[in-house]
């Protein structure tokens, strides 16, 4: 599984009518790199 899919299915909205204001995200979603090919090791919290 790529991380791209990974970050697509966490972050789609989600049909619900208790959200306020509708279409609210649920969760905050983090990305921590401990090391990868081209990456900098360290967290990143990506905007919603």
């Amino acid at each position: 599984m790529r991380l791209s899919t990974i970050v697509d299915c966490a972050t789609r909205a989600l049909p619900a009518d208790f959200l306020e204001p509708p279409g609210a995200q649920l969760n905050d979603l983090y990305l921590i790199v401990h090391s990868g090919t081209g990456a900098q090791a360290g967290c990143l919290l990506l905007p919603t």
